[in-house]
């Protein structure tokens, strides 16, 4: 598998891009900074800050899926069949193009955000993967695969800045299930501290679908105070940050 490395690149005080990278070109990828405040997702379109945040960068929160975040594998399909999303719990969404909704979201604060695209951009899609929800890749993949009909040639997947090795320090029977089920690339021990490493074990699931190439920022949200963090901002005030995925021609 290729890897490719890139660092978000910055456009103002409160969002994050990608930049140019191919396969991606006609899909626009975003991410808010901590500077922008608590991206958490209300029903009902009941964030302001969220709300006008997305409106800013030319997206209508009415048609920009959200999800309560359950830190686990539950992974919605829309399509054009679907009318109404809202309130749902879960931690994956793929949006078909020509869909009532143009654009899909989660929340994150050093979990990795998934972004996925599909040949032609017929499916673009972002999944929620921290520790607990290490794995929603190959739930993604195998939806995909076996009831989309995508091949592993046809899929594309860039995943977004995180917690690194660095500073995700776990306990020896995190680490051990981390290293039964990603391989022993997924932990690092140092002098018998357990670190993990969030993208190797995504690195893994990609290679065992035949993934020939996956992108990776190299922004540690723990190191780099420009992200909101739980592990640095502590679990009573840290910040929740807006992934989002939308079509280029996503108009207000």
């Amino acid at each position: 598998m290729i890897i490719h490395s890139f660092t978000m690149k910055q456009i103002d005080s409160y969002t994050l891009t990608v930049p140019d990278i191919h396969g991606f070109e006609t899909i626009r990828i975003f991410m808010s900074t901590r500077e922008a405040g608590s991206m958490t997702y209300i029903p009902q379109n009941g964030n302001i800050i969220r709300n006008e945040w997305l409106v800013n960068h030319g997206i209508n929160p009415k048609i920009c899926c959200g999800l309560l975040l359950e830190h686990g594998k539950k992974i919605y399909t829309i399509d054009n069949s679907i009318k109404e999303f809202d309130g749902k719990q879960g931690d994956g969404i793929l949006l078909k193009k020509g869909s009532n909704f143009s654009a899909c979201s989660i929340t994150v604060a050093d979990c990795v955000p998934i972004f996925i695209v599909t040949h032609e951009t017929e499916y673009i899609g972002i999944l929620h993967s921290g520790y607990k929800g290490t794995g929603i890749l190959e739930s993604a993949l195998v939806l995909l695969s076996n009831e989309l009909g995508y091949a592993s040639g046809d899929i594309k997947i860039l995943l977004g800045p995180h917690i690194r090795e660095c500073c995700y320090e776990v306990d020896k029977e995190r680490a051990e299930l981390f290293i039964k089920h990603y391989g022993n690339e997924s932990v690092k021990n140092n002098n018998g501290l357990y670190y993990i490493n969030l993208m190797q074990a995504n690195i893994a699931i990609a290679e065992r679908f035949g993934i020939s190439e996956l992108w990776v920022a190299d922004d540690c949200t723990s190191c780099n105070t420009v992200f909101g963090s739980y592990r640095r901002e502590r679990p009573e005030q840290f910040t929740r940050m807006i992934a989002v995925i939308a079509y280029a021609n996503e108009e207000i």
